[in-house]
């Protein structure tokens, strides 16, 4: 069946606010920016609209007055790089889109322009975009919690010292050989550090500096040691360092350490 000629009668108006649900149980907000001009139809071949996605998500329906829907959703993910949500289009929104008020475009927004045409897929593009930003956020927090966890619970005691140094938290990355063998130094280390009381600050930095040699070796041999327990022995080395009063612990880490 021959499809209906449009005509812009056919299509929403510039202005035209819509809200549509995402199956995350929020509501997301798109809007009409302009018509297309007489060289744009003959490009395309029929009326069109450009349509914009915004920036904004919430749990209820918004006010049009809202500043923040004029913000239009800008698409980071792979398929789009560094592009704003816009799209021509040539026929009437689904039923999910609901207009809920107007908001008059900007003489910015109408020099807006793309090259992309096709179907109300706004929805679609949008839910992606907020996933891929909230996963993003989501590792920005864990990050930040993990950073916190760590400073918690950063050793100060030899029972403390001794606890970390079984390194369990590493079994899923590091074979078993080397897993045992570099608990076994720190376990070693950790307790000739200890042993030496108040004068543990004249011996224990040669002491820390073997450990280091004979780190290196081990994983010259195994090759085991990745960023993440490249950063954690960095920790508990920085920890035994400054208990021994150094003020540069890093300084004396570096010298020594090829990992």
């Amino acid at each position: 069946m021959r499809r209906k000629k449009i005509t812009f009668e056919d299509l929403p108006n510039p202005g035209d606010a819509f809200v549509f649900p995402l199956k995350n149980g929020l509501y997301g907000v798109c809007r009409v920016i302009r018509k297309s001009t007489k060289e744009e139809m003959k490009f395309y071949g029929a009326p069109h609209i450009l349509i914009a996605a915004s920036s904004w998500f919430g749990k209820n329906i918004p006010d049009e007055d809202d500043p923040s829907l004029r913000n239009i959703l800008p698409l980071k993910n792979s398929n789009y790089n560094e592009e704003l949500c816009l799209i021509w289009v040539d026929e009437q929104p689904g039923s999910e889109y609901k207009i809920f008020g107007t908001i008059v475009p900007s003489d910015d927004d109408l020099k807006l322009d793309c090259y992309k045409y096709g179907g109300w897929s706004l929805a679609t593009q949008a839910e992606m975009q907020w996933q891929r930003n909230n996963e993003k956020q989501k590792e920005l927090i864990d990050d930040q919690e993990f950073s916190i966890t760590k400073e918690h619970i950063f050793p100060k005691s030899l029972n403390e010292f001794l606890e970390y140094a079984q390194f369990e938290h590493w079994q899923s990355s590091v074979s078993r050989v080397p897993l045992i063998r570099i608990s076994n130094l720190l376990t070693k280390t950790v307790n000739e550090v200890f042993s030496f009381g108040k004068n543990r600050d004249l011996k224990g930095i040669e002491i820390i500096k073997n450990f280091i040699k004979d780190t290196n070796k081990l994983n010259a041999k195994y090759t085991f040691i990745g960023t993440n327990e490249r950063e954690e022995l960095f920790d508990i080395l920085i920890a035994l360092l400054e208990l021994l009063g150094v003020q540069d612990p890093e300084k004396i880490i570096d010298e020594v350490r090829d990992w």
